[in-house]
């Protein structure tokens, strides 16, 4: 058994119990989350055979480090050990007998026997017998006592809910009083349902102190931040002012947590708690907790789900499946080449999506980076997207240049692409020892380039057509030279359309505002997807978005 306590990065204060090889990542094929966009999705593993526990770099994008050390081969990991995954630092402490073993006394000391107390004589009036005072807990140690005795009670009286099966129209309201008791001091509570990752999210019940109300907009906006971590976050804000509803300011709670719902690995809502002044009205602790109790909540709404949609359930299970199989043609980790940092973001706009990123290796032995964009309905945009994604890594190992490779999938696409079909694809290619990037484009938006002096650029590129849309399409190539500081952004339409409640489209412009602020792959990421999602608001998502920032070191 080993536990990692996080000591530095977004989970700080968190504790993980280990008793079985983890996977340690961001993503949806690793064992343990980190909300931490320089941790690659599969970045490193801990396991054990029989022997002490041991610590492997999965080709990261940014390395694992290991007391400092740069992690290329597995190794030995002890009590006390630090390993830090991109701004994430853990400490390793063992539970499994090894570390205290040297704490245990070499002998037992007996106590020397009690002696019978000394005679007194007997009072002439007997006085009234009584025990002798209990030293009292602090105020502090009480309420935490009194707290986690209300939260495990919480825990306990959810599970005899679904237990019993509880189809009341008021269960929801039933359970968020339940959690108001578990957390006295906050001031709101909700239950969102959300039909994708990013919303739109729909108010289930809440409950909320007179005269406070819930603003979904900017509840939803947190919530979004813990769906896309994983797990349960506990935020402290402070009281301070970030938007405005017409005349009202929009003030920030002292505290707020939010944890995603989930059940049998697909997520179906959130749970939001926050308090107005009292930043301990949340500790930091909880979040285990409440990602404990989405799990409880993700059983009661699936089995609420049952009962009243079980025509639905197929093709919904269906479509789940084809999720999953679709994922499949994506890469499992980010690739670490030396010289740059590499991160990505992808999220579909529902269940099925048209985008595809993928890293590949060509012919010529540069590393190569692909991000297309299968134009068209949802469905068949999503097929043809596998099947894009087959081929791409069929051919690339074949292909010598980025336009050749759109060359030959160009041929392949024309007579399997339905006519109401196209892809636009874009090809980037370099080496690790060379500034140099090669790059072709087929009908795909160019990147944008940001120097390490703050200037934004936009290469010109060749104009060449979509993918399946001609078979005698030419592409060329040019090329982009990266200094150290540097950086580079592929996206898809998702970043310039998405929409707010109104319709307005986030826009290049709003792209470009964000980016000029950036020094890192990993910052550009966040910031980006943490922008669209505040212009999205409660607005359903109408684009699949696909990032990939490569920055020069």
């Amino acid at each position: 058994m080993i536990d990692l306590i996080v000591e530095a990065g977004p989970q700080s204060g968190q504790r993980f119990e280990l008793d079985r090889p983890t996977v340690i990542g961001r993503g949806q094929f690793a064992d343990l989350l980190i909300s931490d966009l320089a941790v690659s999705r599969r970045h490193a593993r801990i396991d054990q055979d029989t022997g002490p526990w041991r610590l492997t770099d999965l080709e990261s994008a940014n390395g694992t480090r290991h007391n400092g050390r740069l992690v290329v081969s597995p190794i030995e990991i002890h009590d006390g050990d630090s390993i830090e995954l991109g701004q994430t630092r853990l400490r390793v402490r063992l539970n499994d007998g090894t570390a205290a073993a040297s704490l245990a006394p070499a002998e037992t000391i007996e106590p020397p026997p009690l002696q019978p107390p000394a005679r007194t004589p007997a009072p002439s009036a007997a006085p009234s017998l009584q025990a002798p005072p209990l030293v009292p807990r602090t105020s502090a140690a009480n309420e935490l006592f009194q707290s986690t005795i209300a939260r495990l009670r919480v825990f306990s009286q959810i599970g005899h809910m679904l237990a019993a099966g509880n189809r009341s129209d008021r269960r929801w309201q039933d359970l968020l009083a339940l959690l108001a008791e578990g957390f006295p001091r906050c001031d709101r509570f909700a239950l969102l349902l959300a039909d994708s990752a990013q919303g739109p999210w729909r108010t289930l019940a809440e409950r909320a102190s007179a005269p406070l109300q819930i603003n979904a907009l900017v509840v939803g906006a947190r919530v979004a931040e813990a769906v896309d971590a994983g797990h349960a976050m506990v935020t402290l804000r402070g009281l301070v002012v970030t938007s405005t509803d017409g005349d009202q300011p929009q003030v920030d709670p002292a505290v707020f947590a939010a944890a995603p719902i989930r059940h049998a690995g697909q997520l179906l809502g959130a749970i939001y708690l926050d308090a107005q002044s009292e930043a301990q009205a949340i500790r930091a602790a909880d979040a285990e907790f409440l990602t404990g109790l989405g799990g409880h909540v993700g059983a009661m709404l699936a089995a609420s789900a049952a009962s009243t949609t079980a025509m639905a359930e197929p093709a919904l299970l269906a479509l789940n499946l084809a999720a999953k199989i679709q994922q499949k043609f994506l890469p499992m980790a980010t690739p670490r080449i030396d010289g740059y940092e590499l991160a990505d973001h992808y999220q579909p706009a529902q269940i099925l999506s048209g985008d595809l990123f993928d890293y590949l290796t060509l012919a010529d032995g540069s590393r190569g980076l692909l991000i297309a964009d299968v134009l068209g309905p949802s469905i068949p945009a999503a097929l043809s997207m596998a099947r894009l994604g087959a081929h791409v890594r069929a051919l690339a190992p074949r292909a010598k240049s980025p336009s050749e490779l759109l060359a030959q999938l160009n041929l392949i696409l024309r007579t399997e692409l339905a006519s109401s079909l196209s892809a636009t694809c874009l090809v980037l290619a370099l080496h690790a020892d060379s500034a140099e990037l090669r790059i072709s484009s087929a009908g795909h938006a160019p990147p944008i380039i940001r120097r390490h002096n703050g200037t934004l650029e936009t290469p010109s590129l060749p104009i060449a057509p979509a993918l399946g849309v001609s078979g005698a399409g030419q592409f060329h190539e040019s090329s982009i030279s990266l200094q150290s500081g540097d950086g580079l952004l592929l996206f898809t339409e998702g970043l310039d359309e998405a929409w707010d409640p109104n319709g307005q489209a986030f826009g290049l412009a709003r792209a470009r505002a964000v980016l000029v602020n950036t020094r890192s792959a990993g910052q550009a990421i966040e910031a980006l997807t943490s922008a669209v999602r505040q212009h999205r608001g409660d607005a359903a998502s109408n684009e699949d978005l696909c990032l990939i920032a490569i920055w020069r070191r």
